[in-house]
């Protein structure tokens, strides 16, 4: 039996095979551009961070033509990459109260804090570690200028993003856009 066209048909299924390969690869890379800005929304949903912030961390990596690599690598970031009040040092005078906004929802006080901005320009959030064995006198002010100081910080990146309700909620918009992404692209070729 012999159909008409039948040779013309493999031909053009074997070069779209070839084809269906590069539209799944780009269709990947545009969805990874896309996951890294669905991690920073979601995490932005619970935490005050900045955008900036969180994908400064994020790195894609391609391990083939059919799986990438997201990830999120980064240390603690300091307070004043969250919330804080107030923003910046106020030298010379006692400090108003330090509240810091880690999680959305309220500031805490930050008991006997204050804002500070080291010798290297680094603007933090400190507190005197109280309790050495030395007993320390206060000055004028009524704190203890002779114990040192300890910095607060917040969680890292990486531990916001691999909260349950993030990682489930960007798997599930991962597999959405791939599959619009996959859908434009075939019917890209098909064309």
């Amino acid at each position: 039996m012999k159909i008409d066209g039948m040779r013309e048909v493999i031909r053009a299924l074997n070069t779209m095979a070839g084809k269906t390969d590069k539209a799944a690869a780009s269709a990947l890379g545009r969805v990874a551009k896309g996951v890294s800005t669905e991690v920073s929304r979601k995490v932005r949903e619970e935490y005050t961070v900045k955008a900036g912030e969180v994908k400064g961390t994020i790195s894609i990596r391609n391990r083939g033509a059919n799986e990438i690599d997201i990830t999120s690598k980064g240390g603690s970031l300091s307070l004043p990459k969250f919330k804080l009040t107030p923003k910046t040092p106020t030298p010379g005078r006692r400090s108003k109260l330090v509240k810091a906004a880690v999680r959305k929802g309220g500031a805490k006080p930050i008991k006997s804090g204050f804002v500070s901005a080291m010798g290297s320009g680094h603007v933090g959030a400190f507190t005197r570690v109280k309790g050495q064995s030395n007993p320390r006198k206060r000055n004028a002010k009524g704190d203890y200028p002779g114990l040192p100081i300890e910095e607060g910080f917040g969680p890292a990146v990486p531990v916001m993003a691999n909260n349950p309700d993030v990682v489930e909620h960007v798997e599930d918009e991962a597999y959405r856009r791939m599959m619009d992404r996959l859908d434009h692209e075939v019917n890209r070729i098909l064309r």
